[in-house]
């Protein structure tokens, strides 16, 4: 944190450092001008280059080289630490600056390397061991536009200062919280809940001394069946490593859960557990930040139930069509008969006619029967190219119907955990659509392969394709290209497809034909 300390020293403070900098300058631009080479530092570093500007300064001053390494520290910067001038002289600010302020300290020291001037609050080593706060302007020492060193400018923070650093900190932690819209716990470092903001006990009804003193898990919010979840999500929060502007590094954003109120109502709340650093960057509390989404899963919940009642609406204006067409000409044929059955000349055809429509309506049933029975449970291994070749024998006669050759490239692929049957059935409607696909015939090419931790089964007609409109609709139910299709075969595919983990994928161009590709993880348990 960079802090204007100095100002309070008097105002014209930084005019003198700044007067005295540019006086420092000028005598030892004059001090090289005989240098042959002016990158050979040695000389302008030398202390006796410093003594006559800072010996008798009350402040503590030392100058650092480039590479961090103090050239040079008055009588001032010596008592302070506690080191003699020799011990101080050489000493790297990686020996003097606390662990906890290293990265701090690099960040500004190779800002000023570039040319700036800051002032920082930092804690020091001394020699007794001990540590001391201080302030410390860094500027940077130029001779014609080159940096030669670095000049620090000291001063101790009173124990008082440190602590209305502390205080004020607090402070400001303690009215951040309690003026915030969500409810917030802050924790201390074991987990001890020590502030409970007015919007928790508002939302919640618990009033802060039935929170404030107890452990994090025995908030009287957590339902009991939750109380692991809550241990879970802090240890690995707590033990994760955050950055400095506190972010997570890990996937540790937020938790979905449940808190109860005082009379036991629910509400769905969005949690997350932060960091909140100490002046010295050091994690001094955690905050449990509470948003309130119930409302948000209210309407979630309502738009589900009205997605679920178009499905349904839609799945009953399906089954009326498909089942009542072939229903009527049922009827008007068994009416037509009933009347008129000694003047019927062509009674077998009538017959056929009626047997198409029930088989019609037998293949519909048997299809919505099968889509209902997508629950595995019946797992076992199972070699893809086996299975995909018994496909491919049952599909033989309708591939010589339709004047399609298919043409199979298999390499070998790990088994899979599967539930055979209605794989196979997904697999079957793919294979079959291709077929269809190709009215005036040609090849349909049929491959599998490896691919890292999947196997990839490619299908590649060479038919009708898929409008781009129609794309969106793919999987629907009752939604088909072909003329008496039910749409349920490409749904039960997708659907048997995820069940075991895998995926589809559709490409399509008129005219060209279609190719779809299903992957699924080598390892299905």
């Amino acid at each position: 944190m960079e802090l204007n300390f100095f100002m309070n020293q008097g105002i014209g403070f930084q005019m003198i450092f700044e007067s005295t900098f540019k006086f420092i300058q000028d005598f030892l631009l004059s001090e090289v001008e005989g240098l042959n080479n002016i990158e050979d530092m040695s000389e302008l570093n030398a202390p006796t280059n410093y003594e006559i500007f800072y010996k008798k300064n009350y402040k503590v001053i030392c100058v650092m080289d480039l590479e961090g390494f103090i050239v040079y520290a008055n009588q001032p910067a010596t008592a302070l630490f506690g080191y003699t001038n020799e011990e101080l002289i050489k000493l790297n600010y990686n020996e003097i600056v606390t662990a906890e302020e290293f990265k701090s300290f690099y960040y500004y020291f190779h800002k000023v390397l570039e040319g700036e001037t800051h002032e920082i609050e930092l804690g020091v080593n001394c020699k007794k061991g001990n540590i001391l706060e201080v302030q410390v302007i860094m500027v940077p020492n130029e001779i014609n536009g080159q940096i030669i060193n670095i000049s620090l400018y000291i001063r101790e923070i009173p124990k008082q200062r440190k602590f209305e650093l502390k205080l004020n900190q607090k402070e400001l932690c303690e009215s951040f919280i309690e003026s915030n819209r969500d409810p917030i716990l802050l924790l201390d470092l074991n987990a001890t809940i020590v502030l409970a903001n007015r919007t928790f006990s508002d939302l919640l009804g618990w009033r802060k001394e039935n929170l404030e003193g107890f452990h994090i898990l025995s908030c009287p919010s957590i339902p009991p069946h939750l109380v692991e979840q809550m241990r879970d999500y802090y240890h690995r929060v707590v033990s994760s490593q955050y950055n400095s502007d506190g972010t997570v590094d890990s996937e540790l954003f937020t938790l979905e859960t449940i808190r109860v109120s005082n009379e036991e109502k629910a509400y769905h709340m969005m949690l997350s557990i932060t960091p909140i650093h100490d002046h010295n960057e050091e994690v001094c509390n955690w905050a449990v930040h509470l948003r309130d989404i119930t409302a948000q899963k209210e309407i979630e919940k309502s738009l589900l139930r009205a997605e679920k009642l178009l499905a349904v609406g839609q799945i009953a204006a399906g089954l009326t069509h498909e089942i009542r067409n072939p229903l009527q000409s049922l009827k008007g044929l068994t009416q037509l008969i009933k009347t008129s059955r000694d003047e019927i000349d062509n009674f077998d055809g009538y017959l056929d006619i009626m047997l198409d429509e029930l088989n019609q309506i037998e293949n519909f049933v048997d299809g919505f029967a099968l889509f209902g029975r997508t629950k595995l449970n019946s797992y076992k291994m199972t070699d893809i190219n086996v299975l995909l070749q018994e496909v491919i024998l049952s599909l033989k006669s309708q591939a010589l119907l339709n004047n399609v050759n298919i043409e199979l490239k298999l390499d070998t692929v790990p088994t899979i955990w599967s539930e055979e049957e209605l794989l196979k059935q997904a697999i079957f409607n793919v294979i079959q659509n291709g077929i269809e696909s190709m009215q005036s015939g040609g090849t349909l090419h049929i491959g599998t392969k490896p691919d890292g931790d999947m196997i990839e089964m490619n299908v590649t007609d060479f038919g009708v394709g898929i409008p781009e409109d129609r794309f969106q609709n793919l999987g629907e139910p009752f939604y088909s290209n072909k003329e008496k299709g039910f749409g349920l075969g490409l749904m039960l595919t997708y659907k048997v497809i995820e069940q075991h983990h895998g995926k589809v994928t559709i490409q399509s161009k008129v005219g060209i034909g279609t190719q779809v590709n299903i992957s699924f993880p080598v390892t299905i348990k």
